[in-house]
């Protein structure tokens, strides 16, 4: 993906389960970090509510790259981290 004209990235989530990072990395799951973010965790009653859109910046770029989104929390075990409806790279 081309990452020259994204400043951001919008996620869509729900904090259902033990919270965690969300890493944007370049070239590899244990490349360079682009973007990072930090999902607090939480339970759900109802999974068709309660989810909500959050920002990360991500770092400057170009060019054509090969993009790993690494999901994080060393704590959490086999836990389910969060839940994530979609993912949006926004322009500048």
């Amino acid at each position: 993906i081309d990452l020259t004209n994204v400043s951001r990235l919008k996620y869509r989530i729900q904090s259902n389960g033990a919270g965690g990072d969300i890493e944007l990395r370049v070239g590899s799951i244990d490349g360079p970090v682009l973007s990072k973010i930090s999902i607090a965790g939480g339970e759900v009653k109802d999974l068709k509510t309660q989810w909500r859109e959050v920002e990360a910046a991500v770092t400057t770029t170009s060019g054509i790259k090969d993009l790993y989104f690494v999901f994080t929390n060393p704590n959490a075990g086999a836990k389910n981290l969060f839940n994530i409806d979609w993912i949006y790279f926004a322009h500048k």
